[in-house]
């Protein structure tokens, strides 16, 4: 089996919060667990946040320092062997500093909130940037709030990025709110396959590959009782479960009411149970289903340096051990 630990390096989209706290610290942590079993990350970065970053350093000496030890952290972890890969979030684009705080955009959270010609943009800049950081060449991306309904007309841009892997797709999943927009419901029951322009359609003669989140498909009944179902077999686990990031999400658009619509309709049907790492006890429950579910050999985790806790890591830790069957790989 094939494993593959993708990790979103961002911070928030609601209140930005600190490197630090977001990504620093937590990924510190992580590391050193990982280190001990000698595996290595899928790191998909924010490169939206980097470009602002960089613009923007000049003005305020604040940026200056941020921008140096975030691209100091990056080279660090490419160094140890973690790749870096492309993950974007439009948002930072339009977002701004007012010396002390980042006053973050909330109109441009998916890649077709810009026109086709910026995302192209975007995608190029942010490749690049990476590359002059790593001393391997990006090769896999990942959208941001997995929403990239527009694939067919980014597949060129990709490939000439030497972008040949995705993995945007959450299988199971649909979402159409002002901040995302995708369904994943209807693709191949494979845990990865090649694909030609179109990321939720097989095609042997395609250039790329989508890589899906693991996930268990569940109705909505059974999702409520596992969220509320006690883990006997991690009882004796004492350390905490208080996460290191200091960001706050963006959350879902409109008032109390429009919430409440956007939450009930996610449960109507089927719900999928992603390989959240921050979701702590689920990794098991999705591999078990992922390996009789799906035909293929490849088990995609996913995780939020900002969301993390000692808890969540020692899980993993867990998950690792009980497993010598996985080799983790990188993309």
């Amino acid at each position: 089996m094939n494993g593959y630990i993708t990790l979103d390096y961002e911070l928030g989209m609601g209140q930005s919060g600190t490197q630090e706290n977001c990504l620093f610290e937590p990924m510190r942590h992580l590391t050193a667990m990982l280190d001990k079993y000698g595996v290595k990350t899928n790191l998909f970065v924010d490169t939206a946040y980097l470009l602002q970053l960089k613009k923007l350093k000049d003005l305020y000496p604040q940026l200056q320092k941020d921008y140096d030890a975030v691209i100091d952290h990056l080279r660090q972890l490419d160094s140890e062997g973690h790749a870096l890969q492309l993950h974007l979030h439009p948002q930072w684009c339009y977002s701004n500093y007012d010396g002390k705080k980042w006053i973050l955009d909330k109109k441009h959270f998916k890649l077709s909130d810009m026109s086709l010609e910026e995302q192209k943009q975007l995608i190029h800049e942010g490749a690049a940037l990476l590359n002059s950081i790593g001393t391997r060449k990006v090769n896999a991306f990942r959208a941001g709030g997995f929403s990239v309904e527009n694939f067919p007309e980014l597949y060129d841009t990709f490939l000439a990025e030497g972008i040949t892997v995705d993995s945007s797709v959450f299988r199971g999943e649909r979402l159409k709110t002002q901040y995302h927009d995708y369904d994943y419901r209807k693709i191949p029951m494979k845990s990865s396959y090649q694909f030609y322009k179109d990321h939720k359609k097989e095609d042997p003669k395609g250039q790329m590959r989508e890589y899906p989140l693991s996930t268990l498909v569940i109705d909505a009944f059974s999702y409520l009782w596992m969220k509320k179902a006690k883990h006997p077999e991690y009882a004796h686990l004492t350390v905490s479960k208080k996460k290191w990031g200091d960001a706050v999400g963006i959350g879902y658009p409109g008032g109390k009411l429009n919430v409440l619509k956007i939450k009930l309709k996610m449960l109507l049907g089927t719900k999928s149970i992603c390989t959240y790492i921050e979701h702590d006890e689920n990794i098991e429950k999705v591999y078990n289903y992922s390996t009789k579910k799906y035909e293929g050999d490849d088990f995609v985790i996913i995780g939020h340096p900002k969301c993390l806790t000692p808890y969540s890591i020692e899980i993993l830790e867990i998950f690792i051990k009980n497993h010598p069957e996985i080799s983790f790989k990188l993309f």
